[in-house]
């Protein structure tokens, strides 16, 4: 398989240097029981959500609650509280025509009114994908900010169609006001006598026959803010050139011409059960998302069924889906989970200029369902995610996760996230605490604490004798810190804790806080966002202290008190590395003006009778060897010895 230059650029800067992404990520989303609304049993509520906006500064979200009314069915409108305990509220909305009258339409029985809801700014359509004797469907379309509903004329015949079972709205004003609806199970002979926005295999034959329409979602080649070309992406559910894996197309909104197509990679994976289209590496171009909940991993040792699989096609600088590139995979892990039945681009939960990826698990630890919050970056999503389970609520949550969506409900600048759990009519908003920001520096005044200097500070020593008085070394620690962040308040409480000498025991650490006589202090103060504090405290050396080779460091963390000056707004939320914050510099010990880092205490004498000592030794050692003849010099022989002839000089 080819990949772009710049898709190996990306992926090569990840692996080789992770900590660049994974230290920035920091999972937000607060989750708190109180933030789910309930309905009837089973009205289904939560079985397809929309976020709606209708107006620039308006953001609500819809509920499909096509289960109510002995499945009549029902959409609601929701939005976020003021009040944090309530979490939000909805309101069913009314179904009025648009005739003058206003008299209200009402959608037939057993049709799923709901199953489908889709939104496009002050635009909407509900759908009733199984109203008809023949489950033809029928959808109700708004353009005035749900105050009236229109029915919308379908093409006929269209028997068992399902009409509405997916639709969606082009992403630009340029295209169709009206949306696109599916009709994946028409039968394939039906031929349409009117134009209509309804896609299905009859009405275009040079497309694959079974199942067109299963799920849609749209967006753009090209960077958006040039308003490049649209495209309409429409699966396949059942393909059966593929061996019933899948196939999703890019369509042309206006002609339905194929632009490009993508298969899925597994027989029954169900490629294209769920679609989603965001920018997730803010490149300004949309990015593809395909779920195949029914994926099964028969690597594995136990084979493990419908684990699911989601693939991200990444938008190549040239403006294409490659289908030869390799999409980027996340895998589900458990058996039946189905992980990727639900996926949706949620916007920007930690406001790091990336949007993020939400992919539901509904039928994970069976049934209660999972949903994973994978965070965008310049290299693509990441794959840390954090996990929100649906037995964090109480009661437990089932088949939490079958929809989602997700923008800014509460006005914070930080996505928030909205999920449904049809089997217990629950939707669970959550939403995304500001992320503060913390500038910091811990550092000993003077690098060095001279012993001998105990003219400024002295401690008090209660015995049976009375209280006395005790000259000590001190010096000051200071700190320094700045607050700040988008969307924190504008005041807020810290709890800061120092603790001096940490990296030695505890009990015999060397440093103390003049005080509180400690080794440790702790403080609750109030900063300003944007300002900076700073605090200074003085330190003493213990009387007693037997260790003056090794230095002594500080450490320092910050903490948020839980309190709010403002009880409806959301508590930021601090990285972990502000736990941890070792002081700049050391302090070490001296006992003049220069530094010594090895004091002798040793007295004078016991030099001089080492020193005596030592020439003794040797004087002993060389007398020994002198006796055994190592300092003796051997001569060469002068007179001859027996026989042996002298050897004449003449011969």
């Amino acid at each position: 398989m080819i990949i772009t230059l710049w898709v190996i650029f990306r992926i090569s800067i990840i692996s080789l240097f992770p900590w660049i992404i994974h230290t920035s990520f920091i999972h937000n989303l607060d989750v708190k029981k109180e933030r789910v609304f309930t309905n009837s049993p089973g009205s289904y509520f939560g079985y397809s959500l929309s976020v709606h906006r209708p107006t620039e500064s308006t953001t609500e979200w819809l509920v499909g609650s096509p289960g109510e009314n002995l499945f009549q069915g029902a959409v609601y409108k929701c939005n976020h509280a003021t009040d944090l305990e309530t979490g939000f509220v909805c309101e069913k909305i009314r179904l009025s025509s648009s005739s003058r009258t206003g008299t209200l339409l009402e959608p037939r029985a057993n049709g799923w009114f709901g199953a489908t809801v889709v939104s496009s700014r002050q635009f909407a359509v509900f759908c009733s994908p199984r109203a008809g004797s023949q489950a033809e469907g029928e959808c109700y379309t708004s353009e005035n900010k749900l105050r009236s509903f229109t029915k919308v004329e379908m093409p006929v015949p269209r028997r068992v169609c399902l009409s509405g079972f997916s639709a969606t709205y082009m992403p630009t004003a340029k295209g169709s006001l009206k949306p696109f609806l599916g009709g994946p199970s028409c039968i394939k002979d039906d031929k349409p006598n009117i134009p209509s926005s309804l896609v299905f295999p009859a009405l275009y034959p040079n497309l694959d026959k079974w199942y067109l329409g299963y799920a849609m979602t749209s967006g753009m080649y090209g960077i958006r803010q040039f308003e490049q070309e649209e495209f309409l992406l429409i699966s396949v559910a059942f393909h059966i050139n593929s061996s019933f894996a899948g196939k999703v197309y890019l369509l042309n909104p206006d002609t339905k011409e194929e632009m490009e197509s993508i298969v899925g990679y597994q027989p029954g994976e169900h490629f294209g059960a769920s679609l989603a289209v965001s920018d997730f590496t803010g490149d300004g171009r949309d990015d593809i998302v395909v779920g195949a909940p029914h994926h099964t991993d028969y690597n594995s040792t136990d084979l493990k069924v419908e684990i699911g699989v989601v693939y991200i096609y990444y938008q190549s600088p040239n403006n294409t889906f490659n289908k030869n590139n390799n999409p980027q995979e996340l895998r589900g892990q458990l058996s039946g989970s189905r992980f990727g039945y639900a996926v949706a681009g949620i916007g920007d939960t930690n406001a790091d200029g990336f949007n993020d990826l939400a992919v539901g698990a509904p039928y994970e630890n069976e049934g209660i369902g999972t949903v994973y919050i994978y965070h965008g970056s310049e290299s693509g999503l990441q794959d840390n995610p954090q996990i929100i389970f649906g037995n964090m609520f109480s009661p437990p949550l089932r088949t939490f996760g079958f929809a989602i969506t997700g923008a800014d409900f509460d006005g914070n600048e930080y996505s928030d996230v909205v999920i449904g759990a049809y089997e217990s009519a629950a939707v669970v908003y959550i939403p995304a605490r500001p992320i503060a920001k913390i500038e910091s520096t811990l550092h000993f005044v003077s690098d060095s604490i001279n012993l001998e200097k105990k003219n400024k500070c002295s401690i008090t020593n209660n015995s049976t004798d009375g209280e006395t008085k005790i000259p000590v070394a001190c010096e000051d620690i200071s700190f320094c810190i700045t607050y700040s962040g988008l969307s924190v308040e504008k005041e807020t409480e810290l709890r800061i804790s120092i603790v001096l000498d940490f990296n030695a025991e505890k009990g015999s650490r060397r440093i103390l806080f003049y005080e509180n006589n400690g080794d440790q202090y702790s403080r609750e103060m109030n900063f300003t966002a944007g300002s900076k504090k700073c605090i200074s405290y003085t330190i003493y050396v213990t009387p007693e202290i037997q260790d003056l080779t090794s230095i002594a460091q500080a450490k320092m963390t910050i903490e948020l008190t839980e309190k709010s000056k403002m009880p409806n707004r959301l508590l930021p939320i601090f990285p972990k590395e502000y736990s941890n914050i070792i002081s700049n510099n050391s302090l070490s010990f001296m006992t003049s003006v220069i530094a010594n880092p090895f004091v002798d205490t040793t007295p004078w004498w016991a030099y001089v009778a080492s020193g005596l000592g030592a020439l003794l030794i040797l004087a002993i050692i060389t007398g020994v060897l002198y006796k055994l003849g190592f300092f003796k010099r051997k001569l060469p022989p002068t007179e001859q010895t027996d026989g042996e002839k002298l050897a004449d000089p003449d011969n």
